[in-house]
């Protein structure tokens, strides 16, 4: 009796385990349909990372996001889309 009940937990924390891996692809594969749909709809480079930067905001409920460029000739970092705590940053490169 002890055994099957320790044998049902063990499903019961399995079937857990999984349901949130399936939740969690099934957000990520959501992030990705979102940018190839802007792709689709021809959407400029800067669309597509507000697109991926407000996604990843939502999906995660980040308090910080950088999407950030770098021009390997300039040697210069661009923050493409920089949002902290509800405040959109714009930081020279």
């Amino acid at each position: 009796m002890v055994k099957d009940a320790f044998r049902i937990a063990e499903l019961e924390k399995l079937l857990a385990e999984r349901t949130a891996e399936s939740i969690q692809q099934g957000e990520e594969l959501a992030v990705i349909n979102s940018v190839q749909e802007a792709l689709v709809k021809e959407m400029d480079m800067q669309a597509i990372y507000n697109l991926v930067g407000n996604k990843i905001q939502e999906l995660f409920d980040a308090q910080s996001v950088i999407i950030a460029t770098f021009d390997h000739e300039a040697g210069t970092e661009h923050h493409q889309y920089n949002f902290e705590k509800g405040i959109r940053y714009h930081p020279a490169p």
